[in-house]
């Protein structure tokens, strides 16, 4: 099921050829096996259209775009004089998970809260990482569904060395952890987090579909799309009730373009914050870099010599999802594949969409 709505009346026979190579890419990804329920959307000057195969729920998991959304409430809290970039995350934390978090290298450097949110922090990955010997939370998950909250995430990561020194900014070292750490830090001033989402992003932006899954929402997880990990279906909803700051989000494409736009064009802090966070990228995993809380999508102009594709600025989540824009055309695209295991196939969508669109 696809809809287009062209903007101007002299661009409809340019938006209907377009629409109808979009809808060819979004179909065979949906007629892929290790696929489930894909649904894309695209908006750009002239053209908006979306994508959502047949039976599939309007709702879906966007996994770590969530990032953006933690972000944007950090940056509020920046904006409001609640702390600084530079202030060290040890600071704000409840004491149980301070003393987790400063000096953890055995440098004496500490993480600040610019560290937590460009994972530079040096702190451990408690999701997909683990010491020699032990599962990982990911492991974990695959073979039953379990749940967690933030403190017991950092105790996860307890006696484990630090992946790097803190403040170390030559490239990003993901972490979820540093999200966990960037929740409690938010409740901290704003009591739930899933209610800080919903009063500063949610609420104002008129977001009605989009919200963080929490334990109370565990009974409507079936009536949100599906996500597959190979060829199984990933049905987790106590975990997915757990990860909240670093991959909670439910939302529909059209919510996330939204959500994007606003985020791009200075609705949800002051600018200046913008251009912080998209100022100095670092290397995270090709062709992924990273900056304060946002994700860049760049391939080298090798790739493609004649026809380089633009950087696109955003983010992407773990269950196939991703969400970015490019500024040099004001184009978004959002979309999910649902798939847990082939996390470049999202990618692979987007580029091919991306390619139709010049």
């Amino acid at each position: 099921m696809r809809s287009l709505v062209p903007v101007r009346h002299s661009e409809l026979m340019i938006a209907a050829r377009t629409a109808h190579t979009l809808d060819a890419i979004a179909h065979k990804a949906v007629a892929r096996s290790d696929t489930s329920d894909v649904r894309f959307a695209v908006r750009a000057p002239g053209l908006e259209w979306s994508y959502l195969a047949d039976g599939a729920p309007h709702p879906y998991f966007v996994a770590s775009i969530t990032k953006l959304a933690t972000t944007a409430v950090v940056f509020q809290h920046l904006s409001e004089g609640l702390y600084d970039l530079d202030t060290p995350a040890s600071a704000l934390l409840p004491e149980t998970a301070s003393d987790r978090v400063a000096g953890l290298s055995g440098s004496g450097a500490v993480a600040s809260v610019e560290d937590l949110l460009a994972h530079t922090s040096g702190i451990p990955d408690y999701f997909e990482t683990a010491p020699r010997g032990h599962q990982t939370m990911l492991a974990q998950i695959r073979a039953q569904d379990v749940a967690w909250s933030p403190h017991e995430a950092i105790d996860m990561i307890r006696g484990r060395a630090a992946t790097a020194t803190p403040g170390d900014r030559r490239r990003a070292r993901y972490s979820d952890t540093n999200f966990q750490l960037l929740q409690l830090i938010i409740e901290s001033h704003d009591g739930n987090y899933a209610q800080a989402v919903h009063n500063r992003i949610c609420k104002p932006l008129g977001l009605s579909q989009t919200y963080i899954f929490s334990p109370h929402d565990v009974p409507h997880f079936h009536g949100i799309a599906a996500i597959k990990d190979g060829s199984d279906e990933f049905a987790r909803p106590q975990a997915m009730a757990s990860f909240q700051a670093d991959g909670g989000m439910v939302s529909t494409t059209a919510e996330q373009i939204r959500f994007l736009q606003a985020y791009m064009d200075g609705e949800l802090f002051p600018q200046q914050l913008l251009l912080r966070a998209t100022q100095e990228w670092r290397r995270l995993f090709f062709p992924l870099e990273y900056s304060l809380g946002t994700m860049r999508f760049r391939l080298p102009r090798a790739m493609a010599p004649f026809s380089p594709m633009p950087p696109f600025i955003g983010h992407s989540g773990a269950s196939g999802a991703v969400l970015f824009h490019d500024p040099s055309r004001d184009l978004t695209i959002a979309g999910s594949v649902n798939q847990l295991r082939k996390r470049s196939l999202a990618f692979q969508v987007l580029g091919q969409m991306e390619r139709a669109l010049r």
